[in-house]
């Protein structure tokens, strides 16, 4: 009975400091009692659950009580938002990278009304977010950054090798990794429709492309808190 009482103090002891954290967001605290594993009270056995999963999902409500929060009561109770809120907690437990998780949190405070995205819209931007890896997210961010600075904000369109190679060069040692490497990578992340390679290079140019417009629109909503 004793063993029981100092466990039960014990993990009491680990909850305090997060029930305490949010407490001062009531809108964030009421979300926090829709995971099982991040309310207060199965907070108790959460350890013997998953670690790293809790620990993604304190993050991820940390960075959704930071900034502007426009969430209310009204909007968190609707299927709508409940909805999204719900997957957006499930992809944020599978992640093994923290540095994902203030995107997650983003795209839900940014996306959480239909007005803005469609209930399709939301889970295809998900998905996306979801597939590409912080150093993959860090890439198109730089390719977009550099390609269009490069070419004048012009149609996409090949660029002379010189700038090309020297656009390479530069994103390539941003995000740690050789050339060849970098090439692979954006092959990957054609198959998310955020890069394109422009058909109209020849080997020359390097297989040249440039971020597309469901970029655009996937980094409106998870790069603005």
């Amino acid at each position: 009975m004793t063993e029981e009482k100092n466990e039960v103090v014990k993990r009491d002891d680990s909850i305090n400091p997060v029930v305490d954290y949010y407490i001062h967001s009531p809108i964030v605290r009421g979300l926090i009692n829709l995971v099982p594993y991040a309310s207060g009270l199965d907070l108790a056995v959460a350890t013997a659950y998953d670690n790293m999963a809790k620990r993604r999902v304190d993050d991820f409500f940390e960075a959704l009580g930071r900034g502007e929060v426009r969430l209310t009561p009204e909007v968190i109770k609707s299927d709508e938002f409940l909805h999204r809120f719900m997957i957006t907690v499930r992809a944020v437990t599978k992640q093994g990278e923290a540095d994902k998780v203030q995107f997650f949190a983003n795209l839900l405070k940014n996306g959480f009304d239909s007005a803005t995205l469609s209930a399709a819209e939301y889970e295809e931007l998900l998905e996306i977010l979801d597939t590409l890896s912080a150093r993959e997210l860090r890439m198109l961010d730089l390719m977009q950054q550099k390609v269009s600075g490069a070419a004048g904000n012009l149609k996409p369109g090949p660029l002379p090798s010189e700038y090309w190679n020297r656009i390479i060069e530069s994103v390539a040692a941003a995000i740690g990794t050789s050339r060849e490497e970098l090439g692979a990578m954006l092959t990957r992340v054609q198959r998310t429709g955020c890069y394109m390679e422009n058909k109209s290079t020849s080997w020359d140019y390097g297989g040249q492309g440039y971020t597309t417009a469901l970029w655009d629109k996937l980094q409106r909503f998870i790069l603005e808190s």
